[in-house]
């Protein structure tokens, strides 16, 4: 009744609404202040707002709520969203609830005091910072978290952050009991502000990327835990998260099997007596923006939860466990910071930079391997993630302090990673693994000790050492074989030890002055352009010092070599390869000692400015230049002197380039075996007299000088050979055992010393060569001679009273050359006492000068053989002495000048040309002519009374291309005799139409004189020839009676025989005449053997066509021997 009264539409609005209020009124003063609202469940639904759900009456804003009981566990918030309620508590024994429905503003706390886990899936605001204690069961936070304010775990139970939707709350999140579970839904931030975690709580997760990435995680306290419930334990597998900074000061990270973390900030690691641990689990993937170590004193080992220890663990096959650093960095204050392979199959661990690393303090500190646990996957230090070339820097700050790196440093991703030692301190680069990074490593302050076991590369780039910096190598073996060292400032420590590098470039600075006794092979270049000498010392008690090069430049700094390194102990050495040594006004100094010293040089020499290879100190064993095997090149400068005065030594030989002076000085004998060839420039020999400066011939090639300044000089043994080069003039006493002029030679003034040659002297080509006039007349002993290219010159103006200047030779050979003997008020003398070959256009002739002596050949006694190959020798002085001469070969010997010889002259081949106008020009003894010679010439053959003069082959009367007759005449006396046993050829030149007998000039005349007959022998010719025309029309103009005179016979008692192919009756166009059938006419030989003529005749009728048959088939078949121009013996 009361509500159907209430409700009656009699009763006015106005009542309605006063009892509305009235209501009101009374309920606020009833509920004056917050009171807690215990859920009950009685209500006929879930809501919140049905009273009967809390006992009757429902909460109101501002209101804290209890849960308990165990009816309707899934309460549903109907309120306005955003309402505000004091806390949330779910009391002791309260069932597993839910919670849901529209977000709330949380005014207070929210404490699980029931063992039953408890969720809330609703939306909570934190507007200011809230504590979630789990005191006796878990809790789970489902919906979004907003706000301000931060929230604080507490209670030994699980806080779980989950949902789908991020949470937004700012404020800072702190665990500081039990554990809280990160487990929104994959990257949905559980948490959007800062993490804190201390007093051993612990942080899980369930999902990846529960953090804002803007989220700084800070972790103190024993016990504490990010990621995982303990070290190693509890953490979720391939977790990925990206998160702003990490300090773990007292407390465990876990990195997680598979995790993937990217701290884009700072990340700190201290140790303490709240034992910090990090472990950084098999295929654990992080990264931060610095990273800074500091008392991390521990290696694990057996122990994953070492206190104080900072491990990278490297079990995992699949994925490479690695922490990058960035730009920020690296710090390392007494730390270790540890990495390891893991066991069969394990891909291992590595640091990468891509930033510097730091180490501070005076305690060391070290990257190093942590051997426990395998060794089958990889450990190194990456000194960059990215593809770009950088440059690393490890600095140690103080002077005391030390960094130890015993894992392999590796480019990484970079291209070209280089290391740079800054700090006053140390960094060694130690272990057993190779360090592979390719860029420069930079020693720009404090020390770099390379210790890694021997053999293994410490360096596997180029060094440098920087003006304050210090390399040390404390083992063999430390740098790569393709790296290298520039000294620009810095110093390397006594370098005792085993290395082979690339180069070693010295700008300033160097190596210490002691202890440098190492066997160092360097495959580049040794420069040494500034900076302290380099300077290799003896080493009595061990192995002595040997640096090897390829090459070796010096333009800023010297080398002093010490040798005492013991009596009978190797000697100290440089070996300098193909690359040879450039010298700059610089010095080697090789001393003398107990067991000296060697520079070997495999290369070639260039030097500029004054610069030495030179002997210092006292000792027993000299030092050596030793040239190896093969021919060293010494290129010299324009205006530039270099000086040695070491022995040189060795197989090889030398050759001297360039316009600049070599010199070799001293008293030590130079023994190198090779060839010295001086291509350019001066090679001057000023040794002791008679030590020897070069051993086995010396080549002076185009642009080179010999300058012989001492005697002796050059081995007896060995010669000269001149390519186009010069020798300056010849003042000393030079014995060779050969010399060879292709080119160039000597000078042609100044050459008054004494030359012998024991072998052969050969001009082949170049200067003439020159015997100059002096007061002290040359003497020159040539065992054997020839001139093939070049000519020679004696001068004889030596003083009226001293001795010829005197020219001895063994065998001589001219290929048209000549030998020009002058005339003097000493004269020219040359003694030949061996044979004489020759070919071409060649001669021994006199020459023009002042003085009356004229120059005289010496034959000696026996026989000399004048073998003439070809073309026409002459000789122009006269022959003496009582050898015989034999003429061989095919070519002409012209005889000019009577001559004295005794022994008689042989024409066995060729030919021999007289020319003389007087005496006899094949001298004394008699002349045997063979079958196939010839005796050709307008000269006389007059032997001395009783000699002989046989002719088997050829006399060919008068020269080669005569214009009109000549005459030949053969003498013989007492009881000498005159054979033609062979052909007689003479020429007709004019006279054909006279129709008389023609003047001496029209032909060629023998003139022959005997005590006794000329012998015509059986199988002797006559042999006449014509360049004038015999033709059909005459147009020559041959006339009947044209006669002749081509024998004089007068100086002869008679002639016995007759030319074999004049047998036929006479008239007759004879074989060997010129066949005069074709004009009706043929010779009358009639008068031949008395008058010495042939004349003309007309062919008598009738059988003149007979005659012209006979002299057609006559023509045809005859040997013609026409002499047009007569280039003839």
């Amino acid at each position: 009744m009361m509500a159907s009264a209430l409700f009656s539409p009699l009763v006015s609005a106005r009542t309605w609404l006063a009892l509305v209020v009235s209501a009101s009124l009374l309920s606020g003063a009833q509920r004056g202040q917050a009171v807690e609202a215990t859920w009950s469940g009685g209500g006929a639904n879930d809501n919140w707002s049905t009273g009967l759900n809390w006992g009757g009456a429902a909460p109101v804003a501002g209101d804290s709520l209890l849960f308990s009981g165990s009816t309707r566990l899934g309460p549903v918030n109907d309120f306005t969203a955003d309402t505000n309620f004091a806390g949330i508590t779910f009391a002791s024994g309260a069932g597993a609830f839910t919670v849901t429905g529209n977000r709330i503003t949380l005014g207070g706390n929210v404490t699980n005091n029931a063992s039953s886990a408890q969720i809330l899936n609703l939306a909570l605001i934190l507007d200011a910072t809230r504590t979630f204690d789990a005191a006796s069961g878990n809790l789970t936070l489902g919906g979004v978290i907003s706000g301000n304010g931060g929230l604080i775990k507490t209670g030994a139970q699980q806080l779980t952050l989950s949902g789908s939707a991020h949470n937004t709350y700012i404020g800072v999140t702190s665990v500081t009991a039990g554990t809280l579970r990160l487990d929104k839904s994959l990257n949905i931030n559980a948490i959007a502000g800062n993490l804190e975690i201390s007093s051993g709580a612990k942080v899980i997760f369930g999902k990846s990327n529960q953090l804002a990435d803007t989220t700084v995680v800070t972790v103190t306290g024993a016990g504490s835990v990010f990621n995982g419930t303990a070290a190693n334990g509890g953490q979720l597998s391939n977790i990925t998260e990206t998160i702003a900074g990490l300090s773990v000061n007292g407390g465990v990270f876990n990195g997680s099997a598979g995790g993937n973390w990217t701290i884009t900030g700072a990340g700190s690691f201290t140790g303490s007596v709240d034992s910090t641990v990090f472990v950084g689990n098999s295929g654990t993937r992080l990264s931060f923006g610095s990273l800074t170590l500091t008392g991390m004193t521990a290696t694990a080992g057996s122990n994953v939860a070492l206190a104080n220890s900072f491990t990278l663990y490297g079990n995992s096959t699949t994925t490479l466990s690695s922490i990058t650093v960035g730009s920020g960095g690296l710090t390392l204050d007494g730390s270790r910071f540890n990495l390891r392979r893991g066991g069969a199959g394990a891909l291992g661990s590595r640091l990468v930079l891509n930033g510097n690393v730091t180490a501070v303090g005076t305690t060391a500190s070290t990257i190093l391997e942590d051997t426990n646990g395998g060794s089958a996957g990889q450990v190194d230090l990456e000194l960059s993630g990215t593809s770009a070339a950088v440059d690393r820097q490890f600095t140690v700050e103080e002077a005391t302090g030390s960094l130890t790196i015993s894992v392999p440093i590796t480019n990484g991703a970079s291209t070209a990673a280089g290391l740079i030692k800054a700090g006053l301190g140390s960094l060694t680069l130690s272990g057993s693994l190779a360090n592979t990074y390719t860029g420069l490593t930079r020693v720009s302050a404090g020390t770099l000790v390379l210790n890694k076991t021997a053999g293994v590369n410490a360096v596997a780039g180029n060094i440098e050492v920087a003006t304050g910096g210090t390399l040390t190598l404390n083992a063999n073996e430390q740098i790569a074989d393709t790296a290298g060292i520039t000294v620009s400032g810095g110093t390397i420590s006594a370098w005792s030890r085993t290395e082979k590098i690339a180069f070693y470039t010295q700008t300033a600075g160097g190596v210490t002055g002691s202890g440098n006794s190492g066997q160092v092979t360097i495959t580049g270049a040794m420069s040494l352009l500034g900076g302290n000498t380099f300077t290799l010392n003896s080493n009595s008690g061990g192995t002595p010092a040997h640096f090897q090069m390829d090459s070796l430049i010096m333009s800023g700094a010297d080398i002093v070599m010490g040798g005492n390194n013991g009596v009978g102990a190797v000697r100290t050495a440089i070996t300098v390869g193909s690359g040879g040594i450039q010298m700059t006004g610089r010095a080697i100094n090789l001393y003398r000692g107990s067991a000296g010293t060697v520079l070997n040089l495999n290369g070639d020499f260039s030097g500029s400015g004054n610069s030495a290879i030179q002997v210092g100190a006292t000792g027993d064993v000299e030092p050596q230049l030793n040239l190896g095997t093969a021919t060293r090149t010494f290129t010299i400068a324009d205006s530039s002197t270099t000086t040695i005065n070491v022995g040189i030594v060795g197989d090889g030989g030398l050759t001297k380039e360039g316009n600049g002076t070599l010199s070799f000085t001293g008293n030590l004998n130079n023994t190198y075996a090779g060839v010295t060839t001086i291509n350019g420039g001066i090679l001057a020999l000023n040794q002791t007299s008679g030590t020897d400066a070069i051993t086995n011939g010396v080549d002076v090639r185009t642009g080179g000088t010999l300058t012989l300044s001492a005697s002796e000089q050059i081995a007896d043994s060995s010669g000269i050979t001149v390519n186009g080069g010069s020798i300056t003039s010849l003042k000393f006493t030079e014995t060779l055992s050969y010399y060879t002029q292709n080119s160039g030679g000597f000078a042609t003034s100044g050459n008054v010393g004494n030359l012998i040659v024991t072998g052969t002297l050969t001009l082949a080509g170049g200067n003439t060569l020159t015997m100059n006039s002096s007061s002290i007349p040359a003497n020159w002993d040539l065992a054997n001679a020839i001139f093939s290219g070049a000519d020679m010159i004696m001068g004889g103006s030596n003083g009226a009273a001293n001795p010829k200047t005197r020219l001895t030779i063994g065998n001589l050979t001219l290929t048209g050359r000549k030998i020009t003997m002058n005339i003097g008020d000493a004269g020219t003398e040359m003694y030949l006492n061996g044979n004489l070959t020759a070919s071409g256009t060649s001669s021994i002739t006199t020459g023009s000068a002042t003085g009356s002596v004229q120059p005289e050949v010496h034959l000696g006694t026996g026989t000399r053989v004048f073998n003439i190959t070809s073309g026409i020798t002459t000789m122009g002085v006269t022959l003496m002495d009582a050898a015989a001469i034999q003429k061989t070969g095919s070519g002409v010997l012209v005889l000019s000048l009577p001559n004295s010889y005794s022994g008689g002259t042989t024409i066995s081949a060729g030919a021999i040309r007289v020319s003389n106008t007087s005496g006899s020009a094949t001298g004394t003894g008699s002349l045997t002519v063979a079958s196939g010679a010839t005796l050709s010439g307008a000269g006389r053959v007059a032997p001395a009374a009783g000699g002989n003069i046989s002719i088997s082959g050829t006399v060919l009367v008068g020269n080669p291309s005569p214009t009109q007759g000549e005459t030949l005449t053969l003498v013989t006396s007492g009881a000498g005799a005159i054979e033609l046993l062979g052909t007689v050829t003479l020429d007709l030149f004019s006279g054909q139409g006279s129709g008389t007998l023609n003047g001496a000039t029209t032909a060629d005349r023998l003139v022959t004189s005997s005590g006794s007959n000329l012998t015509l022998g059986a199988s002797s010719v006559l042999n006449v020839t014509t360049s004038l025309a015999i033709d059909a029309g005459n147009s020559a103009g041959w006339a009947v009676g044209s006669t002749w005179q081509i024998f004089d016979w007068s100086g002869l008692t008679g002639v016995t025989g007759s030319f074999s192919n004049l047998s036929a009756a006479s008239p007759n166009n004879y074989v060997n005449l010129p066949n005069l059938g074709v004009l009706g006419m043929a010779w009358d030989i009639s008068n031949l053997y008395s008058a010495g003529t042939i004349t003309i005749v007309a062919i008598p009728e009738p059988s003149r066509v007979g005659f012209l048959v006979l002299a057609l088939s006559c023509g045809l078949i005859r040997r013609r021997r026409v002499r047009s121009g007569r280039c003839l013996p």
